[in-house]
């Protein structure tokens, strides 16, 4: 694939990894599109579909049939954004389509295992606080935080691990789990610092991509309220439930060009990594051949 990118192998500050995703982003975004755009639209749509239904389902008694609704549109949803990652993840790693979605699955079900044993933690730690006759509301929420916030900076290292992942084909999950991690934690400053200052301009930019489906979600919530509490008839047009699908579709595609943004940050991030621990294992041989010879 021809992209206008810059060296991957290279040393990088930290700023300088995002302006790298920046530039590669702006300079091959018409290809990148054309691409992507139809991932991007299934994507879209499925997730926006899933939100109506939701907004619509409730108005509506429940029902096992809204139950199987949700469980088939959330799993086509998440079918559709597997699919958009693998397909962006093929503009870096130059392999077929079927072998990222088979790694993108592999690395879902390890996340789904790794959700698994930090909601186990947390159980744990409330039963402790129970056990403790600890009822205090708000000693139980900042013990939480704290916990999840303990779990995500623990975790901070995979978001190397799943790149180099991808990005070599001989690598195995169950091999890197551990030994790539503990590279990962070398480094885990920058990662942190690196994706600290990602977060903070996606959330500034997310902010304002999701102003409109914000006021359709408030609006289609205040109405809700002042029908099933204050005996209000609703005052939204009869065609709501197309413009919330129409807005959260549109909101959600532009989101998955964002998230591209993010995935290449990831990437030169993988790249500085890996060449900095080149380096320092190089330094290492070399201090280790010049102790040797003086003896």
């Amino acid at each position: 694939m021809n992209l206008k990118q810059e060296q991957l192998d290279k040393s990088r500050s930290n700023a300088s990894c995002i302006s790298a995703a920046h530039r590669m982003l702006y300079d091959n975004i018409k290809w990148i599109f054309k691409y992507t755009w139809i991932f991007a639209a299934a994507y879209a749509v499925l997730t926006a579909v899933l939100y109506t239904f939701r907004a619509n389902a409730i108005t509506q008694e429940l029902t096992i049939m809204t139950v199987v609704g949700f469980v088939v549109l959330g799993l086509l949803a998440l079918c559709g954004q597997i699919a958009f990652y693998s397909r962006v993840m093929c503009i870096l790693d130059n392999q077929t389509l079927k072998w990222n979605i088979i790694r993108s699955l592999k690395m879902f079900v390890f996340c789904v295992c790794i959700g698994i044993v930090s909601v186990l933690l947390l159980a744990v730690l409330n039963k402790i606080l129970f056990a403790a006759s600890c009822t205090d509301m708000s000693v139980l929420v900042i013990a939480n935080l704290a916990l999840i916030l303990v779990i995500t900076l623990v975790l901070l290292p995979y978001v190397y691990v799943s790149m180099k992942y991808y990005m070599e084909p001989e690598s195995k999950l169950t091999q890197i789990i551990f030994k790539s991690y503990k590279t990962g934690m070398r480094y885990w400053l920058t990662i942190f610092t690196i994706m600290l200052l990602t977060i903070l301009c996606v959330f500034a930019l997310a902010i304002i991509i999701s102003i409109p489906m914000d006021i359709v979600m408030v609006a289609h919530a205040i109405s809700i309220y002042g029908v099933n509490y204050l005996g209000d008839p609703s005052g939204l047009p009869s065609n709501f439930l197309l413009l919330m699908f129409i807005v959260c579709a549109l909101t959600f595609f532009i989101f998955m060009y964002v998230n591209i943004f993010v995935t290449f940050v990831c990437y030169y991030m993988y790249g500085t990594i890996e060449t900095r621990d080149k380096e320092r294992k190089e330094f290492l041989k070399e201090k280790s051949g010049m102790a040797e010879n003086a003896k």
